[in-house]
């Protein structure tokens, strides 16, 4: 089966999304029944807008029942798609400070893991992880059911990836400020994830709410009322039937940039 004409995948009741070339559909475990989220991006307008919509049998001329959770001109965001990169990155990193680690703490690269002996034998038994737990209904549709990361982690700390890792442990390299590297710091049976961006160090944040990752891009005051806005709009689309009966709760928000690599509401 050819992943290329995948656009529709499930990952057992807690995930599903399809993505076609005008929009992506997403929903998650918790939502009401045919409520799911849309980022649209129709060639036709010159805005992407979110929204949360309904699936639902409507009368003759009516649509299903939506409310645009907020819109941002196209040029805007292609103008300004790195620094929102660099922005949502940073709710999930934070700084690391190497002078806390033991002198007996060594590095583990990587970066170079694909030119390693031991990568055909890791991209073998991916391959068969995926291949246990997945299923094509369709050309079109992935079905995967069953618990996927524990399956890799214990792939992970298998004899033969431990030895793999202990045996290529290196001295913590120094950065420059050019590089951006990634790799674990190994202190004895503790590991822990690291990131060298362009002259700093940086660790995985243990945890990420959604309201960190969503300020980290617009800022706390307009991160919690877009949240809000949403959890309310999911409520009215839930009990609607058709558009007409939630337009009302149609607030418009555009996102602008008020400043350089700044995004907020007017």
């Amino acid at each position: 089966m050819e992943l290329q004409n995948v656009n529709n995948i499930s990952i057992d009741k807690y995930f599903w999304t399809q993505f076609k070339e005008y929009l992506v559909n997403f929903k998650f475990d918790g939502l009401p029944k045919g409520v799911h989220l849309t980022f649209s991006f129709n060639e036709n307008s010159e805005y992407v807008n979110f929204h949360v919509s309904r699936n639902v049998t409507v009368p003759e001329g009516e649509n299903k029942p939506a409310i645009e959770i907020f819109r941002i001109k196209k040029a805007l965001l292609e103008e300004i798609a790195e620094s929102l990169y660099v922005k949502f990155l940073n709710s999930y990193i934070e700084p690391f400070d190497i002078s806390t680690l033991p002198e007996e703490a060594n590095y583990f690269s990587l970066d170079n893991i694909e030119s390693s002996p031991i990568y055909p034998n890791i991209e073998k038994r991916m391959l068969e992880i995926f291949k246990e737990l997945s299923s094509f209904p369709s050309p079109s549709r992935l079905k995967i059911k069953g618990d996927m990361e524990s399956k890799f982690m214990e792939f992970a700390q298998s004899e033969e990836m431990v030895e793999y890792l202990y045996n290529n442990l290196i001295p913590l390299p120094n950065l420059n400020q050019e590089e951006v590297i990634s790799g674990m710091i190994v202190n004895g049976e503790e590991t822990i994830p690291l990131m060298g961006i362009y002259g700093k160090w940086f660790k995985l944040k243990e945890r990420t709410s959604l309201t960190e990752m969503v300020s980290s891009i617009v800022g706390r005051p307009l991160a919690e009322d877009l949240l809000l806005y949403t959890r309310k709009s999911i409520i009215w689309v839930k009990n609607a039937k058709t558009k007409s009966e939630v337009v009302k709760y149609n607030r418009g928000i555009e996102l602008k940039m008020v400043r350089k690599n700044d995004v907020k509401q007017p």
